[in-house]
């Protein structure tokens, strides 16, 4: 097999990804072993840019936009291998195939950070102990409940979300865990899920051990000094997403573990892409879209043999930043950089200095959080050498 653009995915990068490949010229293969629309399909809610939509009408709207060009060829099965000569081999569902592609996109999403990467103590074997991905999809796809009474960890986008989703269909949530200071979802979900709802958030509180043999029965939360038990029978985990980009183990990353990648999300190896949540620790819908579109244009142009030349800068995290995307950004253009600060800074600005310590440029205050992405635009010919960028507190 042979095509211009292979896409890895069929979440919302991935379809976006495959759509904007398709309206440059390319023909695109997508792989998806399950159904399109990916975590989309468990969410109530998705802020898209032509309005607030139901996950699942916001999947129908990408796939059929990607199917609309006539260029794009949907496979439902896995891919198991990517090599730096650009093949793709896939197994499984509906057939085994090995494909040369001009270009590859990684949007394969990512994964759930597990229960036992939180420190908590519990008792092998127990039932009860999900993630939240696992908890929607169980409730949104198969009519399932994990449990009459949860507690959930992590007051992020899909901790709340799992939270409004439960509560909806009969699930008692006795609470919300949040080990910051405040949630760490978008305003619309804060009010959707604990002003609407009123569903109870424990904030500065973490959960320390799980109680049950068999079964979860309580959780017990050491909050500012105090412990407390939260009876339960589920306890589900949303405590992050790290990112699932293991088909390329040869692709460099950052100290933090995040693909290197320039404004065009092209890693360091030629031809091969990635975006969305194969590419950060957790990121909105709307903007995985984006940063699909994006790719996928540009893994066109390069397949097509029509990609830009540009001179690039490395950017590398420093003081307060656990890691920034892109990592080498064009001296010439005006670029949008995000960073993950490791810190809440209520009110601070991202700085760029150069290799000599002259800073290059410094944002406007804006509020950041280590459980969001904090996003600014570079103006061009700012970064004219290689520099490091920090968050610092005002």
């Amino acid at each position: 097999m042979r095509t211009d653009v292979f896409v890895i995915g069929g979440g919302p990068a991935g379809l976006s990804a495959a759509a904007a490949a398709a309206e440059a010229g390319a023909g695109v293969v997508l792989a998806e072993p399950f159904s399109a629309g990916g975590r989309l399909l468990t969410h109530i809610e998705c802020d898209a840019s032509d309005g607030l939509l139901t996950g699942p009408e916001y999947a129908s709207k990408l796939v059929a936009r990607a199917i609309g060009t006539g260029r794009v060829h949907m496979i439902r099965t896995a891919v198991v291998r990517v090599g730096r000569d650009l093949t793709v081999e896939t197994a499984g569902g509906e057939g085994s195939c090995v494909c040369s592609a001009g270009a590859v996109v990684l949007a394969s999403g990512g994964k759930d950070v597990p229960f036992s990467a939180i420190g908590a103590s519990f008792t092998a074997g127990v039932r009860g102990i999900c993630s939240a991905t696992d908890a929607l999809a169980m409730h949104c796809l198969f009519g399932r409940r994990t449990g009459r009474r949860a507690v959930i960890i992590g007051a992020g986008e899909d901790g709340l979300t799992a939270a409004r989703r439960l509560t909806l269909e009969g699930t008692t949530v006795a609470g919300v865990t949040e080990i910051s200071p405040s949630p760490r979802a978008s305003s619309v979900t804060v009010r959707d899920c604990i002003e609407d709802i009123r569903v109870p958030l424990y904030t500065s509180a973490r959960v320390i051990s799980v109680s049950g043999i068999k079964n979860a029965e309580s959780v017990r939360v050491e909050s500012q000094g105090e412990e407390f038990i939260l009876r339960c029978d589920a306890v589900i985990c949303a405590a992050g997403r790290l990112p699932c980009a293991s088909l390329l183990p040869f692709a460099s990353r950052s100290e933090a573990g995040v693909l290197s990648v320039d404004s065009d999300f092209m890693t360091d190896c030629a031809g091969i892409f990635a975006a969305g949540g194969a590419l950060h620790h957790g990121n909105s819908f709307v903007l995985s879209a984006e940063e699909g579109r994006a790719a996928g244009r540009a893994a066109a142009a390069y397949a097509l043999g029509s990609a830009p030349e540009r001179q690039t800068r490395s950017l590398f995290a420093a003081k307060g930043v656990k890691y920034v995307l892109p990592s080498r950004v064009p001296s010439e253009e005006e670029c949008v950089v995000t960073i993950r600060p490791t810190e809440d800074i209520r009110s601070g600005k991202i700085v760029i200095r150069g290799e000599s310590g002259r800073e290059l440029y410094s944002s406007d205050p804006v509020t950041m959080s280590t459980g969001r992405e904090t996003s600014v635009t570079i103006p061009a010919k700012a970064v004219t050498e290689n520099a490091d960028v920090s968050a610092e507190a005002l």
